[in-house]
């Protein structure tokens, strides 16, 4: 569906939400959702806002990444993916996927990343890296980088928490070390 000039999809669960993406005007309630959904006993979520706000200031190229799940008007998710690089390749890179708490386990952080995927696959990208519970991303096709060769240097080469999902007919070799966007940009 075409709602003022953006695609928005409409998915089913709990409650009714649509996806679409992110605009300026978004940025404050997407800022209160991600501090929201990564704050509580381990944290405050400041890191993951400032990864969202360091994204935007690069004013970095986004791979089709930067997307809003509305319930009732309100911001309930948000999920954002910028071009890092493995080695010398422009890669979609997932940081960070938020779901405001009292809205959890509805099926907006899968209605987000379906979504995203879709459209990182339809651009053409050979992979797309997440840095997240393998159980979660499991789900969606992730599986650990390491035995394929990719490695986040800042976690340890074979850590099982940065994983990677090849994208549709895209299969290409890749292997090397990734840099998210807001820690060396792509130019």
């Amino acid at each position: 569906m075409i709602e003022g000039g953006r695609t928005v999809q409409n998915y089913r669960m709990l409650i009714d939400v649509s996806v679409r993406s992110t605009t300026e005007d978004d940025r404050a309630q997407v800022l209160r959702t991600v501090r929201e959904s990564f704050s509580g006993e381990v944290g405050d979520g400041r890191e993951e806002v400032e990864i969202v706000e360091a994204v935007w200031s690069l004013n970095a190229p986004i791979a089709a990444g930067d997307l809003v799940a509305v319930a009732g008007g309100e911001i309930v998710g948000h999920v954002l993916a910028s071009l890092g690089k493995l080695d010398e390749l422009a890669v979609p890179g997932i940081a960070p996927l938020a779901v405001r708490p009292d809205c959890q386990g509805q099926g907006i952080g899968t209605a987000l990343m379906t979504e995203l995927l879709r459209q990182l696959n339809q651009r053409g990208f050979p992979l797309v890296v997440v840095l997240g519970d393998p159980g979660y991303y499991g789900r969606f096709g992730f599986q650990p980088s390491g035995p394929l060769g990719i490695h986040y240097l800042p976690i340890g080469a074979d850590s099982p928490h940065f994983q990677v999902l090849q994208l549709g007919d895209h299969h290409e070799a890749c292997t090397g070390n990734y840099v998210y966007s807001w820690e060396a940009p792509v130019e």
